[in-house]
């Protein structure tokens, strides 16, 4: 899947660009802190951020919102 959404082999060595094998895959939450542990890893998640509203409710859509002045009509003999 990854592939098919990045087009990046994840088992491709990017050092020698040859095809790496899965040697593991940790399913329980000890052998999960186990081995980050190990490689000196913090166990928590990062915290997350709380989202920032949409920028559209920074906008003014006000019948003469400040600072929007609107371009002029082209000329008569302007050819689209």
């Amino acid at each position: 899947m990854i592939w098919r959404v990045f087009l990046t082999d994840v088992l491709e060595c990017t050092r020698c660009k040859g095809r790496m094998e899965i040697a593991a895959a940790l399913t329980s939450g000890h052998a999960i802190e186990r081995v980050l542990g190990h490689l000196g890893l913090p166990l928590d998640a990062p915290k997350l951020h709380p989202t920032r509203p949409p920028p559209q409710t920074e906008m003014s859509f006000g019948d003469n919102p400040s600072g929007f002045h609107p371009d002029p009509p082209p000329p008569e003999d302007f050819a689209a």
